[in-house]
Parts: structure tokens; C-alpha cells; sequence
């Protein structure tokens, strides 16, 4: 594994040669912060669902979201495979990130009021 593959890893650190390295100044540009997480992620609908057969064959009852639907409320967070939209989780999660982040700030505020 080369150094610049370690630097360019979907974590915000990376370790190279035992220093941490923020990966941001390397290999990104027009970095901005997410905002309005709680927001969108209200948006969307949890939905319990199967897959079909052709697709995996176990049957379990599933839970998650519609790709379709998140593409319209988080773009970022959607990419296409073979014809297919599929859900970053990784870009998912962040949301959640900095929606728990939100939400504590709403929370610090009507406990100091």
C-alpha cells in the first residue's frame, strides 16, 4: 500500500510513516461543512423491506431508505452501479454526525433557558 493511498482514505486521519496527516489539505478542495443535517435527515423515510429474490435470495425483512429518496434531499450521499443507485453510507453517516451535533446544540439551549 503506497503512502499516497493512505493519505487519500475516507478517514479524516490517515497514518503515514506513524504521523497523523489531516487528509484534508491533501487531495480535497472546495471543503465546506455539512449543515442542515437534522433537516434533511427528517426528510427521508425509514422504510422495512425484502429484497427480491433475483437480488438476494435470504428473504429477511430489511430496514433502510430508498435510494430515489435520498438522492432528492442528500445527492452526495447516492451513487449509481451497474444501472443501479446505491446509498454511500459513509456520507450517511456523517449527516447523522452532525445531526447528533445539532441536536445537542438545540438541547444546551433549551435546558439554559
Amino acid at each position: 500500500m503506497t503512502s499516497f493511498y493512505k493519505l487519500m482514505s475516507t478517514s479524516s486521519h490517515s497514518i503515514d510513516s506513524g504521523k497523523y496527516v489531516d487528509n484534508i489539505k491533501i487531495g480535497k478542495k472546495k471543503v465546506v461543512k455539512v449543515v442542515n443535517a437534522l433537516e434533511k435527515l427528517k426528510q427521508l423515510q425509514a422504510l422495512q423491506f425484502r429484497y427480491k429474490e433475483e437480488f438476494n435470495p435470504d428473504q429477511r425483512l430489511r430496514a433502510g431508505f430508498s435510494a430515489q429518496q435520498v438522492q432528492e434531499v442528500i445527492p452526495e450521499a447516492v451513487f449509481e452501479v451497474d444501472g443501479y443507485l446505491m446509498l454511500d453510507m459513509d456520507v450517511l453517516k456523517a449527516y447523522v454526525r452532525e445531526a447528533k451535533k445539532e441536536l445537542r446544540k438545540i438541547n444546551n439551549i433549551r435546558v439554559k433557558v
